[in-house]
């Protein structure tokens, strides 16, 4: 039943973003002027027009191209295998090493990494349990 489940929001996803790809794509080609307002006014939010090195040239007719529609599914997809449901098994999100390796998040739990194994950090300034006490008696949040 969940398998059924995630194929149908899997085709609701790609119809959705082909929906919008397709009005982008057609806004872009008869209002050009408009559309580079609109696409520079949503870069204001991720402040990407306040760097020189960007320039609408460079990224802004990369939206909504077959490329962008295969990324966007591609990330909403990704996310609809990460969903956690109470009761339910946590996922096993995949991660990047700093090699460059794929790994699972499950993988470092397990110690089968391949990463460094260090040993935790020695607290030498822990304080003691009558210190402890004392902190408690000042606790203004009770």
């Amino acid at each position: 039943m969940l398998g059924i489940r995630v194929f149908l929001q899997k085709i609701l996803i790609l119809l959705q973003v082909t929906l919008s790809v397709v009005v982008g794509k057609t806004l872009m080609i008869l209002f050009p002027n408009a559309m580079k307002r609109y696409i520079l006014k949503m870069g204001e939010k991720s402040r990407m027009n306040q760097n020189p090195k960007f320039s609408y040239e460079n990224w802004g007719p990369t939206f909504f191209s077959f490329k962008y529609l295969q990324f966007v599914l591609k990330v909403k997809w990704k996310r609809l295998e990460d969903e956690a449901y109470e009761g339910h098994p946590a996922p096993n999100t995949p991660v990047v090493t700093l090699g460059g390796e794929v790994r699972h998040v499950l993988d470092f739990m397990k110690g089968r990494s391949g990463a460094l194994e260090l040993s935790p950090p020695r607290n030498t300034c822990h304080p003691g349990k009558a210190e402890i006490e004392k902190e408690e008696d000042f606790d203004v949040f009770r």
